[in-house]
């Protein structure tokens, strides 16, 4: 992960140049190359300065990890300053069940149910995998995503070019292109949500304009059932 870490100067007292080395421990790993980082002079009694630092982290589901810059000023050795973060809490939900696409019709089953339960707090991110999929013309393929509480976003419609073979296609929010449309094949990997065609899907799946955005389901109770249709 990459982070802004903030200093500033509460004294009285004008600095030469900060520059804050983090540290490798409390389950922190720093990454090249913004390692250390330079503050230069903070104004005394002035707004917070922030530096970008990359790492990874180890540690369970939950865990607080802390991230340590050590501070050097010049010749003078400030110390340590510390930031907690909590690590997040991961889980994963599968129906191993296979999906019939069929043509010109549903999906068998329609919808596919999946029961998540035992969770507490608010969701701060979903990401969702379709597993083994093929098809000869994926531009007739519809899915649709429907949370817990009633929140949908569209994965994936009219995307991608003949044919679909036994691919793995995850679709977050944080993927760096879309699923493709029609001009290009999709290939296993993870792709952003998207919707190249237009139209609501048949009952029981929700009427009205679905979004495209996995970011749909944050801050919303994960527990219930979800439903893929």
């Amino acid at each position: 992960m990459t982070i802004s870490l903030r200093l500033r100067n509460a004294g009285n007292v004008r600095n030469t140049n900060l520059v804050a080395t983090l540290l490798a421990t409390n389950g922190v790993i720093p990454i090249a190359p913004n390692n250390p980082q330079i503050y230069a002079v903070l104004a005394p009694s002035g707004f917070p300065v922030g530096r970008s630092f990359s790492f990874t982290s180890s540690g369970t589901n939950g865990q607080t990890i802390t991230a340590v810059l050590q501070l050097q000023d010049g010749a003078n050795n400030l110390g340590l300053v510390s930031f907690n973060f909590t690590l997040p809490d991961v889980h994963n939900f599968s129906n191993t069940s296979f999906i019939n696409i069929r043509d010109n019709t549903n999906a068998l089953p329609y919808p596919s149910s999946l029961s998540v339960s035992g969770l507490s707090g608010v969701l701060g991110k979903v990401t969702a995998t379709l597993s083994n999929i093929s098809h000869t013309f994926p531009q007739d393929i519809d899915v649709l995503l429907v949370g817990a509480a009633g929140q949908n976003s569209i994965l994936m419609s009219g995307a991608g070019a003949p044919t679909l073979d036994n691919a793995d296609i995850t679709f977050d929010d944080t993927a760096p292109t879309s699923i493709p449309d029609g001009s290009s094949q999709i290939l296993s990997g993870s792709y952003h949500p998207a919707s190249y065609s237009f139209g609501n899907l048949p009952a029981p799946a929700p009427g009205g304009t679905y979004p495209a955005a996995m970011s749909v389901f944050n801050a919303a109770n994960p527990n219930g059932t979800w439903s893929l249709l």
